[in-house]
């Protein structure tokens, strides 16, 4: 008999994702941007009396692990500088993390876009599934002059005391995904056609938990813009998730569904967890139109599942 040599101690740590927020500042502190004080101090100011942990990530060798994104909820992730963009190393506990029921704020000057290019997104797709997104680009002008609030969001404006000031450049400009609501669009300093107007901001329910997606930096705006925004997320994170069209009870909506519901009506398949969710189209029966209704929605950007009425 051969005898290994002892193996490394391997260590685990529940993912309990309730030990309060988490920001990660993933902001440099180097050149014209804040130091780390500055930042610091404008952070705590726009979350209030809410507490959180702070992770910095300075490099991308210091991306997020699951072992620390696995015991929050929700996770903020700020970038606020103009160059260095590291989310992309931390996409593998990212994903992981938003497969969960979790929330996620992502904010930042080209934080999508970096990782993505100029891009469009279609179901299946971890940015379309996972954050709304039908698409993103960018404009590098200076022509950003500040986010025009939506659908009851609060009103937002630029700081006048920062090295970087209105209009700002390369802000990421969004579609919105079927399902999300644009919260923000583009106020063009020039009058641009083909940017003013455009969504720069997403809040998302993914059924997994919400998103609040934003294509402009947190800290260049005024602290009582950030402290108003900041707020609200909190308010759209505590709202109730609802999950119509979630056929087999999965907790999202997807191609799963619709297989899960033609199996139903067609091969003798178990019926839905809960028949209402097996009526997207609210017509108070389950049928062959609430598989159309779904196919519409998950990939012909037709309308969201509604609250069914079989029960």
């Amino acid at each position: 008999m051969n005898e290994s040599d002892t193996s490394d101690i391997g260590l685990a740590v529940p993912a309990t994702f309730d030990s309060g927020i988490l920001l990660v500042d993933e902001t440099q502190d180097n050149g014209n941007n804040p130091s780390e004080m500055m930042q610091g101090m404008f952070y705590e100011a726009a979350f209030g009396d809410s507490t959180y942990t702070s992770f910095s990530i300075d490099a991308a060798e210091n991306a997020l692990e699951r072992s620390t994104s696995g015991q929050y909820g929700p996770i903020f992730w700020v970038d606020d500088d103009d160059y260095a963009h590291l989310l992309e190393y931390s996409d593998d506990s990212l994903e992981w993390y938003l497969g969960y029921d979790t929330d996620f704020f992502p904010a930042g000057w080209g934080t999508i876009v970096a990782m993505t290019g100029q891009s469009s997104f279609h179901s299946g797709d971890f940015f379309h599934d996972q954050l709304g997104l039908a698409s993103v680009a960018e404009n590098i002008l200076y022509d950003f002059s500040r986010p025009i609030a939506e659908n009851g969001w609060p009103p937002l404006e630029i700081r006048d005391d920062a090295y970087y000031q209105a209009p700002l450049p390369n802000i990421d400009i969004f579609t919105a995904a079927a399902g999300a609501e644009v919260i923000y669009t583009f106020d063009s300093h020039t009058g641009n056609p083909f940017y003013g107007g455009k969504p720069v901001g997403i809040a998302y329910d993914s059924h997994h938990g919400k998103r609040v997606v934003l294509g402009f930096p947190l800290y260049y705006l005024t602290e009582s813009s950030a402290q108003a925004l900041i707020a609200k997320v909190f308010e759209y994170f505590a709202e109730e998730t609802f999950y119509y069209g979630d056929v087999n009870g999965d907790w999202s909506v997807n191609i799963l569904d619709i297989t899960y519901l033609i199996n139903y009506l067609y091969k003798d398949g178990p019926s839905p967890i809960d028949m209402n969710n097996g009526d997207p189209d609210a017509g108070c029966a389950v049928n062959i139109l609430d598989v159309t209704y779904l196919i519409n929605y998950l990939y012909k950007g037709g309308p969201e599942p509604l609250e069914g009425c079989v029960n």
